[in-house]
């Protein structure tokens, strides 16, 4: 067979390929010239609908419902919405153009979630799956007349369907925890796990056509799904393209295949050669391959390493006698992507197994976070602005990893899209959480179809780094969660290391992939798909680790374990005071135990936690019942949202210095992942989220995008507050020359630095941590005051004195043990609006000067209502003046913005109570 890789221009190529005519059309039946109405089941609640979209949506845009659905109990108050069934209608003629084509289709993205589809009075489909794409003829029954077409989408409650399954089938849990005051049974269908109620969000369970839904009109061939394989060859890329048909009949069985692969700014290769039509599984496929020369394209990179994120546009375009019958787009990028697993002592597994991603040849220190859903409304979560905003959120504090956690959705394509750009890779789970499934042939089918269809569409992103069968379950099944039967354990292998595991495999087979997170990996696998010891294994697979206490102290990184790969770890704050103003009154918020608050907060004790993890490292002893006032709440959440920077922030950095520790005695170390619980929140309420429902980023967020930079340092107090021992940690593929680690030593009381010492590191490794300076405290640094009134700054320089970090705040005692007298005077000095750069994303600039007499720890600017980021935010304040910019997301002024800003710190938040 006839194969050719030929150079040609990009322009040239479109010219050629619009020549050969035209290829399927499509009829958007979710424009805004398609009416659309819904209806309750009895017909007393009725109005216009928007599709894509949902019920909630309509209710509130007819003011059904409130505007703020979630107002102090309107989680439960409004559940009658999810416990009614909604059908959706209209009407619409269809285009001579469509009716002109020999095949015509209905096509709908998303039901959400157990739908029957009429049309003309015709059943197309009993549909029950949130996450599935549908596809059927319809041609037959169109009406060809130029009158109107009607059709229903009739939705049934998915909380009365999935409790009719339990009747049927009981599988277990029987029903989430009652502080979730959710709803049952969420696991007898496939829609989103977390809508019933979860530890961080509501239960509202959504319905609606909450996607795209066409007509597609095509003749002879269409191009369903690609898929692309980008394998590295000794001098060359190696491209496999693998095109899922849909055919008009068996009558074609040969085409001709034109791919062109070219970046924005010029082409790259255009391979052309024929090719036969097969089938397998009953699909109409066409094959294809071909190579790359290395230097024609650039290496993707993710974020972080001083390296882009090229992407390369291929089209695949399908011929017969020179005429184009189908095409389709997609981006790519040029990188290997592999998750190494070998034993860390040679030949001898009983150690333990690595576990890191390795991209493009070298190990990657995965830093990130877990990303639930952006709304717990499915139709909600597909907003492109709520997805720029945290993933550029992610990528501007340095994060290379994101995982899309199993209680959600599989999120739209301009969010990997994004994700390729902006360097995130993607640790993908299916969408299976903390439950057991049940295994009969209907759900299992369910389940073939959702994840075929998942793969075929992710998988061509540079991003998709890790498949994970599901969150959670492989621990939950091992220990016995909810059923401690054979059976469980033999249906959990069956569902994910069978069906999950081999369709993913079938599919994708160079993406790795893993049975579950937490997974002892390969060693599960080995095993049998269960694990002969824990789960939560420290020297296998990845872990989620959580201290539950009260009494810990967050910052002695002693208390936090040990191990390969940390996918969940985190602590609650609560949230800001002015959101939860916004959804209550006043009343509400009088006290910790008040009906609100206690509805708010989803896990069990939480609040005690919370406040007892804060008091540890904070609070006064003589004060801490005066936080319990409703006066002073706003200065609990303060420092509850200290606390849970504190303790997230100094794990991670414990885990970023494990990365070349090997303990030879009990196998542990070699951290090389770290991603926090968790990136968002969907409501306000007491959550572990870094960002809040409205965007706003919480002191969190700030902390750990310095942690998370590419340089970075990391202080082991394990020994006690008198020993440090400081790593300096580079994710960079280079090494760096004569870097400078300055150290300053600071008295509360006075901003003059009191000693500094400065260590010249000849060499900083590249992909490394290592130790650059270690001992006794007071020894190293010659500190004759006591501990308890002294604080240090940790910073690494390049030779030339240019920042490689910034200053790494190091207190030697507690706060709570520091007895600061008199109060910082934190003054905001000027606002200047600067002129702003060209920036697709930020509208407006302003430089901000403060001031302060002392030190102050934890200073906090707020903008309040204005959208938009600072510079650094939660920083200690050594300089008498200090200059920190802010971001705006929309047009601003600067009247409006100094008016709107204010500036605190730790010590207003520890007086004046």
């Amino acid at each position: 067979m006839e194969r050719r890789d030929i150079f040609l221009s990009f322009g040239l190529f479109f010219l050629l390929f619009l020549s050969f005519g035209q290829t399927s059309l499509i009829q958007d039946l979710g424009s805004e010239a398609v009416k659309w109405t819904f209806e309750n089941k009895n017909k007393s609640v009725s109005g216009k609908a928007t599709v894509p979209g949902g019920i909630f949506n309509d209710l509130q845009n007819e003011g059904i419902l409130s505007g703020q659905l979630f107002y102090r109990f309107g989680d439960t108050e409004n559940r009658w919405v999810s416990k009614d069934h909604w059908t959706f209608r209209t009407e619409f003629k269809v285009s001579s153009e469509i009716f002109d084509k020999n095949k015509i289709n209905f096509i709908t993205d998303g039901l959400n979630t157990v739908a029957t589809v009429t049309l003309n009075g015709v059943k197309l489909c009993g549909c029950k799956n949130l996450f599935t794409r549908f596809v059927f003829p319809v041609k037959n029954f169109l009406k060809k007349d130029g009158s109107p077409n009607i059709l229903e989408v009739a939705f049934e409650s998915t909380i009365k369907y999935a409790a009719n399954k339990f009747e049927e089938n009981p599988v277990y849990p029987s029903c989430v925890p009652e502080y979730f005051n959710g709803e049952c049974h969420v696991n007898m269908v496939r829609t989103m796990q977390a809508s019933f109620g979860w530890d961080w969000g509501p239960a509202l369970p959504s319905q609606g056509i909450w996607k795209n839904v066409r007509l597609e009109g095509y003749d002879g061939i269409t191009i369903r799904d690609v898929k692309y394989y980008v394998e590295r060859e000794q001098n060359s890329w190696k491209v496999n393209v693998i095109a899922f048909l849909e055919l008009e009949d068996n009558q074609t069985k040969e085409v001709d295949v034109y791919i062109n692969l070219a970046s924005n700014e010029r082409n790259v290769l255009q391979h052309t050669e024929p090719v036969k039509i097969i089938e397998i599984n009953k699909e109409p496929i066409i094959s294809s391959s071909f190579s790359v020369p290395e230097e024609s394209v650039e290496l993707w990179w993710p974020n972080g390493m001083n390296k882009s994120q090229p992407l390369y546009n291929i089209i695949i375009a399908l011929s017969k006698n020179d005429k184009i019958l189908a095409s389709k787009t997609n981006r790519i990028g040029f990188r290997t992507i592999k998750l190494i697993q070998v034993p860390v002592v040679k030949r001898d597994s009983s150690k333990g197994l690595t576990f890191h991603i390795e991209v493009n040849g070298y190990p990657i220190f995965a830093k990130g976070s877990n990303y639930v859903p952006g709304n717990i409304i499915p139709e909600k979560s597909t907003d492109p602005k709520l997805a720029e905003h945290l993933l550029r959120s992610s990528a501007e504090a340095g994060y290379n990893m994101l995982r899309v956690w199993g209680g959600g959705v599989y999120e739209t394509d301009y969010f990997y899209d994004l994700c390729d750009e902006l360097g995130i890779m993607i640790w993908q789970d299916f969408m299976f959480a903390n439950s057991l499934y049940p295994v009969d042939d209907d759900f299992l089918g369910e389940v073939q179809r959702e994840v075929r269809g998942t793969v075929r569409r992710l998988q061509h992103h540079a991003c998709i780094a890790i498949w994970a069968g599901n969150n959670e379950m492989e621990g939950a099944v091992q220990d016995s969660w909810w059923d401690s039967s054979e059976q469980a354990k033999k249906n959990y292998i069956k569902l994910f290391g069978h069906v999950i595991r081999d369709l993913v495999l079938e599919e994708d087979p160079v993406t790795p992939f893993v049975v579950s997170s937490p997974t002892n990996g390969l060693k599960t696998v080995n095993d049998g798909y269960l694990p002969q010891e824990s789960a939560w294994s420290e020297i296998f697979g990845d872990t989620h680790v959580y201290k539950y206490g009260y009494s810990e102290d967050l910052m002695e990184s002693g208390i936090y374990g040990i191990a390969r790969f940390v996918s969940e770890y985190g602590y609650q704050s609560f949230p800001f005071l002015s959101n939860w103003r916004k959804e209550t009154i006043e009343e509400d918020l009088s006290d910790f135990n008040s009906k609100f608050i206690s509805r708010r907060q989803h896990q069990a004790g939480g609040t005690q936690r919370v406040f007892a993890q804060t008091s540890t490292i904070l609070m006064h002893k003589s004060s801490e019942s005066k936080y319990r006032e409703a006066k002073n709440l706003d200065k609990f959440i303060f420092l509850s949202q200290i606390s849970q920077s504190v303790g997230t922030g100094v794990e991670a950095l414990k885990h970023r210095r494990l990365r070349n520790f090997f303990n030879a005695s009990s196998g542990q170390g070699l951290t090389m992942g770290s991603m926090y619980w968790q990136l968002n929140d969907v409501w306000a309420a007491p959550s572990w989220g870094g960002i809040d429902h409205e965007g706003k980023w919480k002191m969190l967020h700030y902390h750990m995008s310095k942690i998370f930079a590419p340089v970075a340092i990391s202080v082991d107090n394990e020994k006690g507050f008198n020993h440090i021992s400081v790593y300096a940690v580079s994710d960079l593929l280079e090494d760096l020359q004569n870097v400078e680690l300055e150290v300053k030593v600071y008295n509360w009381g006075s901003l003059e630095i009191v000693k500094i010492k400065k260590i010249n590191i000849e060499i900083m490794g590249n992909l490394s941590a290592a130790v650059v300076l270690e001992g006794d405290v007071k020894n190293l640094l010659h500190i004759d005051s006591k501990l308890e009134s002294t604080f240090l700054t940790l910073q690494l320089k390049e030779n030339d004195g240019k920042a490689l970090t910034g200053p790494y705040f190091h207190p030697l005692q507690t706060l709570n043990s520091v007895n600061f007298s008199i109060i910082p005077d934190l003054k905001i000095l000027q606002v200047v609006k600067k002129n702003m750069a060209s920036d697709p994303y930020y509208k407006s600039l302003f430089e901000i000067e403060i001031s302060t007499n002392k030190p102050a720890p934890y200073v906090w600017l707020d903008a309040r209502e204005i959208k938009g980021r600072f510079s650094e935010n939660g920083f200690v304040l050594t300089d008498a003046t200090y200059k920190i910019e802010f971001l705006a997301l929309e047009e601003t002024n600067e009247s409006e913005f100094k008016k709107a800003l204010t500036v605190q710190s730790y010590c207003d938040a520890i007086t004046m109570l």
